[in-house]
Formats: structure tokens, sequence, C-alpha cells
């Protein structure tokens, strides 16, 4: 009996061992691994995205339904800056972004970033990412020449041996019914950060890679 006892209580320290073990943190770092991008929103609704960069674009948003007296025009420049090209666990990390509203007689705009693990690109449902928080946020309601810009400390995430190797920041551009999107995302890299670590330039159209981009919605640029 006392041997019997032995080997179960031996066998419990090992399977708790083995639990500690697949709790611990990882080692490691993020890195940018690819940036995606898409925009959709309402089909009765008339709008372009313009001068769009690295970190900006320009939405005009035009509509006229038959109650209203004249057509509501919303037309707004978003950027963002401070997107890192790599991200260290528990580092803080500060995001900026912008909105310059130049001309709206209806329902304003904003712009958000989310960070979390990455999520469909042409899906809305944000706020059901994984893992999902919010960055830093400016929106306006109705109203012409109105400027802000709003910076967030983000800290990025430590990776456990059984979380997905990707996380991501999330650009959400707003023209009341319409969206554009923007979704840096970072592959865990096992290891110590290099030193000599030197960013690259992030080139949107270069890096896009159409990753979780299975569904079709709305209008992929």
């Amino acid at each position: 009996m006392k041997l019997l006892g032995r080997s179960a209580a031996l066998l419990l320290s090992a399977a708790i061992l083995l639990l500690i073990a697949g709790l611990a943190v990882a080692d490691g770092y993020w890195m940018l691994d690819g940036v995606s991008r898409g925009y959709g929103g309402r089909d009765d609704v008339s709008t372009t995205w313009e001068n769009a960069s690295d970190t900006a674009v320009m939405g005009r948003s035009t509509w006229k339904w038959p109650s209203m007296d004249q057509p509501a025009i919303t037309v707004s420049g978003f950027s963002w800056n401070d997107i890192p090209p790599l991200m260290e666990p528990g580092q803080r990390y500060n995001l900026t972004v912008y909105l310059e509203q130049i001309e709206n007689n209806w329902a304003g705009s904003s712009i958000v970033i989310y960070p979390g693990w990455p999520n469909n690109i042409h899906d809305l449902n944000y706020l059901n990412m994984s893992g999902v928080g919010y960055g830093p946020r400016v929106d306006f309601g109705t109203g012409d020449g109105l400027v802000g810009n709003n910076t967030l400390t983000i800290y990025a995430p430590y990776h456990q041996p059984a979380d997905p190797p990707y996380y991501a920041l999330l650009i959400n551009c707003w023209l009341y019914h319409d969206w554009y999107a923007v979704q840096y995302r970072y592959k865990w890299m096992e290891g110590d950060a290099p030193s000599n670590y030197e960013p690259p330039k992030i080139l949107i159209d270069s890096l896009d890679q159409g990753f979780m981009s299975a569904s079709h919605w709305g209008d992929p640029i």
C-alpha cells in the first residue's frame, strides 16, 4: 500500500510539473509578418477611399435617402503612427491615431486601433476577437473642420506555448456606414530579439499576403 501511495504521489507530482511547464511563458518576441487591408459597408452609400498610403487614407462618403432634404456628406482624413515592426513581451508601445473631419453634415467619423489575435479583415465583429483590446481612438459627431489625435500605450502580450503564434494590430476607420481597415500581423519568434534589428519599411501592397481572407465580403483592395 505504501508503494502504491508513493507511486501515486510521484505521478501526481509529474503531472503538476507538466502542467506548470505547459503554462510557462515562452522566451521570444513578436515580429511583423504581414499586412492586409480591406473596405466595405452599405451598397446604397457612395464611398471612395483616396490617397491610401502605409499609414493614412482619405474617405469621401455621400448618400441621400428620399426622406432627406439634402445629401449627407462626410469627408475625413485618417492616419496612424508608431506601428512597431518588432515587439517584446511586456514592453510598452505608444500608438497614435489622427482624424481630420474636413466636411460632415450628418453622422461623424472615427478611427480606433484594436490589438488582439488576428481577425478576418472583412469581419467587423472585432469585439469577438480573442484577446481584443482597445488602443487609441478619436471620433467626432457632425461638424466641419474638426481635428484631433490620441496616443495610448499598449503592452505587447506574453506568449504561452498553447497560444496562437500570431498577434495583430487592427486599424479601423469609420465613415458612418462604411469602413476601411488595415491589419498588421505579428508572428511569434523564439529566442532573444535581435539587438541589431533594422525595421523594414512597411509597404502594405508588397506585404499583403491575403491571410485571414477566406471570406469574400466587402471589396478587397
